[in-house]
């Protein structure tokens, strides 16, 4: 197999093989579980390209690094926010913004599910999620990846409950 000159071959093989053998990504998983507090974490830079797991039902603060073009993170949620909110926000609600599509669901059979929008804007500055209307039940899954320096594409899959999901996009 001879890999296009465009990719670089991540193995520790010549030529054959998987050009993405060996790849990884840090997790960052902080303490889940009963008794755990509200998570408040400012991501790092050097941490693009992590897998954020949330598991604290006291809900959780994750505000994203100033956006350098290609950086991304993926947030999974194990655990549903009973108190608090499960919430993903911008460095500067004033010059960064969120851009993209989420597919909010509702688990409640009879409460279909919506999808809701950011249009890259000052009104679309965080994803705020209750547990239940606005989302951030177990399943959800977000992905961002910073457009510019003003912009963050944000796409996922958003589970609710509890009655017709609403937009969990927020101003601030």
């Amino acid at each position: 197999m001879t890999i296009p000159a465009e990719l670089e071959s991540v193995s520790s093989q010549d030529g054959d093989g998987s050009v993405a053998e060996g790849l990884h990504r840090v997790v960052i998983f902080p303490a889940s579980g009963a008794g755990i507090g509200l998570v408040n974490r400012q991501l790092l830079p050097e941490e693009s390209g992590a897998q954020i797991i949330c598991g604290s039902a006291t809900g959780s603060l994750w505000t994203l690094p100033t956006p350098v073009k290609g950086m991304q993170f993926e947030f999974i949620y194990t655990i549903a926010a009973t108190s608090n909110e499960h919430k993903v926000i911008t460095n500067s609600i004033t010059t960064e913004f969120m851009l993209g599509s989420i597919i909010s669901a509702s688990a409640t059979v009879a409460e279909g599910m919506d999808v809701f929008t950011a249009d890259g804007t000052a009104n679309h500055v965080s994803i705020s999620m209750n547990g239940t209307t606005t989302g951030g039940e177990v399943g959800t899954r977000l992905y961002f990846c910073a457009l510019s320096t003003t912009q963050w594409l944000v796409k996922g899959v958003n589970q609710g409950s509890g009655g017709a999901v609403t937009d969990p996009f927020d101003a601030s």
